[in-house]
């Protein structure tokens, strides 16, 4: 997990722009120390719901006030549906067309993990909203979720952990043309046939990842629960 720690300077200025209905507060920034590294920042703002975002010139959003979200999409193999979740997730990838092969084969990690990999929680990013998004690949385990489930609970138990938890299973979005290729590709490593049934089998489902992402969201601000599974079976 990013850990980080920060130091405010508060100022409160009034925007001429906003209206008296609309007054935002402003708080400069002196220091953000995020993982060893030191980031200055100019202007932070208090958003919705009393959340304080942290915006730079490169668009980069970091939650340092406020309830924030651990978001974990998995399937079984944890490098092709559950990559294009998390790159819709984090709006790294259009989301109103089909993707080209290009821009499929450029999504972070898409193709690119082995079996060896499975079970390794990858980070991909943070969200607009401050939360971060992570994936992983569970294998044919029925139990890997499950123990993860009960980990998490305790170790937010145990050191009073505020995020919410939201594992996402990405595998009912998985057309036969990706199961296929996903067999040829990362097993066989016969990437000649694979890949195309892979893009093939991407084009195809980006619909349902895109309405599965946007499902996850809504369930993650609705859940009371501190840890919260979703199986999202009504995408098959």
């Amino acid at each position: 997990m990013w850990e980080y720690r920060q130091q405010f300077i508060y100022r409160y200025k009034e925007d001429p722009n906003d209206s008296v209905q609309n007054k935002r507060i402003y708080v400069l920034m002196h220091v953000i120390s995020f993982c060893g590294l030191r980031i200055y920042e100019k202007v932070i703002y208090l958003g919705k719901m009393g959340t304080i975002i942290v915006r730079n010139d490169d668009k980069v959003n970091l939650l340092v006030e406020g309830e924030s979200m651990i978001y974990i999409y998995n399937d079984f193999g944890g490098t092709h549906t559950t990559s294009l979740a998390a790159a819709y997730h984090l709006k790294q990838i259009p989301a109103d067309h089909k993707l080209t092969k290009e821009e499929i084969l450029a999504v972070p990690y898409f193709n690119q993990l082995k079996t060896s990999d499975m079970g390794k929680i990858i980070f991909h990013g943070i969200d607009e909203d401050g939360n971060s998004v992570y994936t992983v690949g569970r294998g044919s385990s029925k139990h890997m979720i499950p123990a993860l489930k009960n980990l998490s609970s305790l170790l937010q138990e145990k050191y009073d952990g505020s995020e919410k938890i939201i594992f996402s299973n990405t595998s009912p979005t998985v057309p036969f043309a990706m199961t296929i290729g996903g067999l040829l590709s990362r097993r066989l490593h016969i990437d000649f046939l694979g890949v195309p049934l892979l893009v093939i089998g991407a084009k195809q489902c980006y619909q349902d990842i895109v309405r599965l992402v946007n499902h996850t969201k809504e369930m993650a601000k609705k859940t009371n629960k501190r840890v919260q599974v979703l199986r999202n079976k009504s995408f098959k």
